[in-house]
């Protein structure tokens, strides 16, 4: 089940970055990655609380200058 959850393939790579002995840079990458999750998931409840589904997609979503 974890395979269908985490790519274990892309986080094995991550670990063989770590130093020997050490997790310090692999535990580094996945909390940022979870932290960023977690602020994306708050960014969105707020967004849909506020306006509609369309609305929010624009905010949540990055603007391309052409």
């Amino acid at each position: 089940m974890t395979e269908d959850i985490i790519d274990m393939a892309t986080f094995e790579q991550i670990c063989e970055m770590d130093d020997d002995g050490s997790d310090e840079f692999s535990r580094a990458i996945v909390f940022g990655f979870l932290d960023q999750a977690e602020e994306t998931f708050d960014k969105m409840d707020k967004s849909m609380s506020v306006t509609s589904p369309p609305q929010a997609l624009q905010t949540l979503l990055p603007r391309i200058d052409c």
